[in-house]
């Protein structure tokens, strides 16, 4: 590992990949579930090396507050960059209408 901090992902996060992992399970299978929460974590651990990986949120609000997003498979990674480090707010599935659900 390199001296890069690992992005903090807050709790919204942590259950939104739970949230998703049961979905999966629920209609493809534990195997699924667990493909899809190791492909998000991986990720997110790029952000360590490359926080500004993802591009400004297209909203204006969300970007003039700073809000990035990565999109990993069918997800979007919805992050900060906060003194060179990502702190992963929430997960959402990419066609869902997203943005009215974080805070601006």
């Amino acid at each position: 590992m390199t001296s890069h901090e690992l992005p903090l992902i807050q709790l919204s996060a942590y259950e939104d990949i739970a949230g998703i992992a049961d979905s999966v399970e629920r209609y493809a299978g534990q195997t699924a579930a667990d493909r899809i929460t190791s492909k998000t974590l991986g990720g997110i651990d790029l952000l360590a090396s490359t926080p500004y990986l993802g591009p400004l949120q297209q909203d204006p609000i969300l970007a003039r507050s700073g809000y990035r997003k990565l999109v990993v498979g069918k997800y979007v990674v919805v992050y900060r960059v906060y003194e060179g480090r990502a702190t992963v707010l929430r997960i959402f599935h990419g066609p869902s209408n997203y943005v009215s659900k974080v805070d601006g």
